[in-house]
């Protein structure tokens, strides 16, 4: 399937700009939106973007990586009916790399997966836009949260509890504000875990990985303002 949504236009780098699975391109590409960047020492360059709802593929490999812009979590699907390669590129403090993070050990590596970017409908960023959720499924199936599980109170609001060893998030005595610190750095580490002991269930070959552009991430960055999981 690859990259999808109503143009079947693809391509194969992706990070997350204002909820799209977002594809950086030259100018003039059909479909291309410009974005004028707000950060770094690129600051107030335009550059031009394709965005998807919809990346799928089989899982080959994961890694975290050190750049100058700092860490990032990189993960590469594989299209089986085009011969792709399709690379995801995530900040270590993503929401997404978190949610993807939490559903690793349940993944059945001779299935597609596929991740799904969709606005809630009711959570709002500080900007009030839509806060955009990720929906990871294989076939038709949702593949769920293996470390926090949601039920709804007696007091009618839901009510985390957190399973198989994933620190619940610390609470500030000052500022009551949640410090979400452990609970990252323990999916950080399954997800190296699991990816050092990875095998895809087939062999292929690889795409040369392209060049990451510096503030590329800058937009999933204010988006993370929100509530992380």
């Amino acid at each position: 399937m690859g990259a999808s949504n109503s143009s079947g236009m693809t391509s194969n780098m992706f990070t997350v700009v204002h909820g799209k699975w977002t594809k950086r391109v030259e100018q003039g590409t059909v479909g291309a939106v410009e974005r004028i960047l707000t950060k770094g020492k690129n600051e107030g360059t335009a550059v031009y973007e394709l965005g998807f709802t919809t990346l799928s593929g089989h899982l080959v490999s994961g890694m975290l990586e050190k750049a100058d812009f700092g860490w990032s979590a990189k993960i590469t699907l594989h299209d089986r009916n085009d011969g792709q390669d399709y690379l995801i590129s995530l900040p270590i403090d993503s929401k997404y790399l978190m949610d993807i993070s939490k559903r690793l050990t349940v993944i059945d590596p001779e299935q597609e997966l596929i991740f799904t970017l969709a606005p809630s409908k009711k959570k709002f960023t500080k900007a009030g836009s839509p806060v955009y959720n990720l929906y990871i499924k294989q076939g038709t199936k949702n593949i769920d949260d293996q470390y926090v599980e949601w039920k709804t109170g007696a007091d009618g609001k839901h009510h985390p509890t957190y399973m198989n060893g994933i620190p619940a998030p610390e609470v500030d005595p000052i500022t009551g504000s949640l410090d979400w610190k452990a609970h990252e750095r323990f999916l950080l580490g399954k997800f190296k875990e699991f990816f050092e002991n990875f095998e895809p269930a087939i062999p292929y070959v690889a795409l040369s990985e392209p060049e990451e552009i510096e503030s590329i991430h800058e937009e999933e960055q204010e988006e993370s303002d929100d509530i992380p999981f």
